[in-house]
């Protein structure tokens, strides 16, 4: 695969690290701040959630649900980009997958780890497990997707 324009790669690696860098920030958050983040997102989206599904669903169970959402999609879309970064770099596919998973997992557990030192908050293997399977399904998307279009 030939190497794509150096811009696009810059603003790859740029999007990159803002991801990595709002995780982080979300991440370092005490536990009542977080908290109450995410109880202000859920409060507002519930009245949808009960709109659009016939399921009888609780406010707390509704907001434990976006936060697990919120950790799948935040890696689905970490892992993309690693993906098309290294596919836009030339990388084969084989190659692109294990980096964009290597470092995907890699960040997951590093910021689980970084949790334990937060007011509050804990380290998570769930939550590593929750950020993998983002990660993956991301790298699937990209796969299946780019085919096309990342040669």
């Amino acid at each position: 695969m030939q190497q794509k324009p150096k811009i696009l790669r810059l603003m790859l690696v740029v999007i990159t690290l803002l991801v990595i860098v709002g995780i982080f920030l979300l991440s370092n958050q005490p536990a009542s701040k977080s908290g109450e983040l995410s109880m202000t997102v859920a409060t507002y989206s519930f009245p949808y959630v009960e709109k659009w599904t016939s399921q009888d669903i609780s406010l707390a169970q509704w907001n434990h649900s976006l936060r697990k959402f919120a950790h799948f999609s935040l890696y689905f879309f970490l892992a993309s980009i690693i993906m098309v970064l290294s596919r836009v770099h030339g990388w084969s596919w084989r190659r692109s997958l294990f980096v964009s998973l290597f470092i995907s997992m890699s960040y997951a557990i590093i910021d689980e780890t970084h949790q334990w030192f937060i007011d509050g908050r804990g380290a998570s293997v769930r939550d590593v497990a929750i950020d993998s399977a983002g990660a993956m399904l991301g790298i699937v998307a990209v796969y299946l997707v780019g085919r096309r279009w990342l040669k």
